[in-house]
């Protein structure tokens, strides 16, 4: 079982990465992945239809990104025969007992029942690395929580970090033991922060908008800061 550790970026900031595989975590990839996935907001439950896309370039393995791209492939296949099967075997058991004006609602409802194993099962065995794109705002979602922590704190610089809903923008958000959103991870947490990894810089091949051009502005919490919160 492996849930994902959610950090929140604004959408307009250009996310920089470790310089480390977002699948397996091995250093130093020499390839990259392009994940797209369109913006979901309160229009996505009542129209079915997702806004504007998103696209992330992450650094990988060129192994590790056609094995994500399989995962990500194979749940919109899953997604999509489920949502069929949903309207097309299950709903002409109900169409009868629906009023007229109620009846796109309760196609909606089944779906989503129908639906809700495959959801819990991706919730709980979650993929290593993924994304959900909202109007204002993106999620980047990592298995590896240490890689979450590197990335969170690679990104200091943006408006707002969020991870796991918990805002650590201000070094005291994060330092104080009380409210480290990684409670159990507070000792790697501080150690990945205060070894300061690189940043994934843009290579040979990489997209022309390769986000690790953009240098980030240092963050003004001191080392000792960080580290005082492993004492």
């Amino acid at each position: 079982m492996a849930t994902s550790t959610d950090v929140n970026l604004p959408r307009s900031h250009a996310p920089r990465f470790p310089d480390r595989c977002v699948v397996c975590g091995r250093d130093g990839p020499v390839s990259h992945l392009r994940v797209i996935t369109g913006s979901i907001g309160w229009w996505t439950w009542l129209l079915w239809w997702f806004g504007k896309p998103f696209v992330v370039w992450a650094p990988s393995c060129r192994g590790c990104a056609w094995r994500l791209h399989g995962w990500r492939l194979l749940s919109l296949l899953l997604t999509i025969g489920i949502t069929l099967a949903a309207l097309f075997l299950v709903w002409p058991h109900f169409k009868d007992a629906v009023p007229q004006g109620l009846r796109k609602w309760a196609m909606m409802g089944i779906a989503l029942v129908c639906l809700s194993p495959q959801l819990l099962f991706e919730t709980y065995f979650a993929r290593p690395f993924d994304i959900t794109a909202f109007a204002h705002s993106v999620d980047y979602e990592f298995t590896s929580k240490d890689y979450a922590v590197e990335f969170a704190v690679h990104n200091l610089d943006a408006e707002w970090v969020k991870v796991n809903g918990t805002n650590i923008s201000s070094p005291e958000s994060f330092c104080r033991r009380s409210f480290c959103p990684f409670p159990p991870l507070i000792l790697p947490s501080c150690t990945l922060v205060m070894r300061a990894t690189p940043t994934r810089q843009a290579r040979p091949g990489d997209p022309a908008r390769w986000p690790g051009n953009a240098p980030a502005r240092p963050h003004p919490t001191s080392s000792a800061a960080w580290s005082a919160a492993a004492d």
